[in-house]
């Protein structure tokens, strides 16, 4: 397996490897001429974790949101039904409320 990913990395170059799930965003350099354990690497909040870290300051300070953007994928879901059970106004885009849930209406009825 080692011989195959370092004859591919000789031929194409380097390849930055990402993976961004609900919780975190993972990003490794897979680099030719370097042994794998010393390819760069590191870990990030995911962009869903800091929108729901965003929308928990907005209702501490008794805010609504507005949520738009692409779907970036779950993770701030509990923050947003927080939000809305504290009554308080939460709008959004419909590419942005897929981040949600797919159906429109799901999210309509949530109260966005």
């Amino acid at each position: 397996m080692h011989d195959t990913v370092y004859h591919f990395l000789r031929d194409v170059g380097p390849v930055l490897c990402l993976d961004i799930g609900s919780g975190t965003q993972d990003a490794l350099l897979a680099r030719p001429g370097l042994e794998y354990e010393n390819w760069p690497r590191f870990v990030l909040p995911s962009p869903a974790r800091m929108v729901a870290q965003r929308i928990r300051e907005l209702t501490l300070l008794r805010r609504g949101l507005w949520l738009h953007g692409g779907n970036m994928g779950g993770g701030f879901s509990q923050a947003l039904r927080e939000h809305l059970a504290a009554g308080l106004p939460a709008a959004a885009t419909p590419d942005a409320a897929r981040a949600i849930h797919d159906n429109e209406a799901v999210v309509r009825d949530m109260g966005v």
